[in-house]
């Protein structure tokens, strides 16, 4: 009796430690959005392998908070023209440059989530330029190729990861944002609905989202995106 006692401890041990490592239960929207987008090939940084060119930096570097607002919407940066400098004639954008600080609803390890690009804005509305399915770190900078993509005569395009889930604290995929700014660059953050770009928003911060590309002006390049 005493031997069958210690086995069922060690089992209930053994079951609870690997309770302690499941992921929360994805979302049946979740679910439908990842299978209609395939995961990307993955490589360096999470994704596939970043492409050089110049690097915008809205951000200081600093994680503040989580994007908070409307589910199924994409949180994220606008990236436009700068102190009246303007992306240029045929901006093109080629990796971006995320720091999520949830994924999956863990802070740690890696997971799946969407990070989405939009065109200019014309009211309230963006066209949905793509949206990716990657292998994402929880925490870190994860950078990887997205493109390339023209924008030609675009005074701006957007760039944002996916958060299903809504109300006042994001708890699944969610990006991270900085309260501060860097080169008095002032705020570029935005929401917008991920699956039909409509309901787009500005907001008081920048998202941890950063730009790769060519066509951009040289006064929004600060300092080399960091995978640290």
């Amino acid at each position: 009796m005493r031997a069958i006692a210690l086995c069922f401890l060690a089992a209930t041990a053994t079951t609870a430690v690997a309770e302690e490592k499941i992921q929360p239960p994805l979302s049946e929207e979740v679910i439908a959005h990842r299978l209609a987008n395939p995961v990307q090939p993955t490589g360096a940084g999470g994704g596939p392998a970043a492409t050089p060119g110049t690097v915008i930096v809205y951000d200081s570097g600093t994680f503040s908070a989580i994007a908070a607002g409307p589910g199924s919407n994409a949180f994220g940066n606008k990236f436009n023209t700068q102190s009246g400098v303007p992306l240029g004639a045929t901006p093109i954008l080629s990796s971006v440059a995320v720091w999520p600080a949830l994924v999956d609803g863990l802070s740690g390890g890696s997971g799946n989530a969407f990070v989405s690009v939009f065109g200019p804005v014309a009211g309230t509305a963006a066209s949905v330029v793509t949206s990716a399915n990657i292998t994402l770190a929880a925490q870190t900078w994860n950078t990887f190729a997205m493109g390339p993509f023209g924008f030609t005569g675009a005074p701006s395009f957007h760039v944002g990861l996916w958060q299903p889930g809504g109300t006042s604290a994001c708890a699944t995929d969610c990006i991270g944002v900085d309260t501060s700014t860097v080169n008095g660059q002032g705020n570029h953050g935005f929401n917008i609905n991920d699956i039909v770009g409509t309901g787009y928003a500005d907001q008081p911060w920048n998202a941890l989202v950063r730009a790769v590309g060519s066509g951009l002006p040289a006064e929004l390049t600060t300092f080399e995106v960091s995978e640290d």
